[in-house]
């Protein structure tokens, strides 16, 4: 059961859920390892160590990925993040004014972006890097106006 599960109020179900996109995992991790590899490999007196090192910061960005949880519920949308230390950014359904989508050249060659909430009393969430980002946002106004009023 994931976080957003156990944590949710009486009455709350979960309508909408996405992850990261696989690409963009794997650009993270490759971009993470490679500057580690490079950085560690320059200073450390042990070349093993730097490989030690190359690892552990691909786990850890790794982790980070798979640890992300970005839900819509009938009450909220949530956003999830970290691996120890747990954030998480809310905003209610009735609260959010716009939903955003915004791609770069590389989203939109490999289909991800970013989808925006924008809600009242400056509260702002971003779903970061989620796959298939206008079908998502398309859904995301099919639960706004059943449930956001």
């Amino acid at each position: 059961m994931s976080y957003i599960e156990e944590n949710l109020s009486k009455d709350e179900k979960i309508l909408l859920k996405t992850k990261v996109s696989s690409y963009l995992s794997l650009i993270n991790i490759i971009i993470c390892t490679s500057i580690v590899f490079i950085f560690s490999f320059s200073l450390a007196t042990v070349k093993e160590a730097s490989l030690i090192m190359t690892f552990i910061a691909a786990i850890y960005v790794w982790l980070n990925f798979i640890n992300m949880e970005m839900v819509i519920t009938n009450k909220r949308a949530i956003y999830k993040y970290g691996i120890i230390a747990i954030n998480t950014n809310e905003v209610r359904l009735e609260k959010i004014e716009s939903v955003n989508v915004d791609k770069g050249i590389l989203g939109s060659l490999l289909g991800y972006g970013t989808i925006s909430f924008s809600g009242t009393g400056g509260k702002d969430i971003k779903f970061k890097g989620i796959p298939n980002p206008e079908r998502f946002r398309v859904n995301i106004e099919e639960v706004l106006e059943k449930y956001g009023k």
